[in-house]
């Protein structure tokens, strides 16, 4: 597995969301990889960060990127 860097849930954080390093698992056979150069957290993602109990959870689910050749 590769590791990538992801905006995720930490609620030992006092601003709760924090950039980890994450396993990345390889693209399944009907999926691609994409190197992703920039996200977008809206407002409903991060006011879901305040009531989330999760630690892990991913935000960032708006994003724009590269898909290799």
């Amino acid at each position: 597995m590769t590791e990538t860097t992801a905006v995720v849930v930490d609620p030992s954080s006092c601003q709760r969301l924090v950039l980890r390093p994450v396993a990345l698992a390889p693209a399944d056979r009907v999926e691609v990889t994409v190197r992703v150069t920039a996200i977008s957290l809206d407002r409903g993602e991060v006011n879901r960060t305040k009531r989330q109990t999760e630690a892990g959870w991913r935000a960032g689910r708006d994003f724009v990127g590269i898909v290799p050749t």
